[in-house]
């Protein structure tokens, strides 16, 4: 799953969660990709279970 393979990353490679970002976050400029049906909040909170 996409948590546990963060969630690896994250492990190996010192991220925090609050590092972790998706491709609309980081897209340029603000707006141009779009995910309504992922939330990266949910996501997050994934992670730090």
């Amino acid at each position: 799953s996409y948590v546990q393979g963060v969630k690896a990353l994250q492990a190996t490679y010192g991220i925090p969660t609050s590092c972790v970002i998706g491709h609309r976050e980081a897209a340029i400029p603000t707006g141009r990709k779009i995910d309504s049906n992922f939330s990266m909040a949910k996501f997050r909170a994934a992670l730090n279970k």
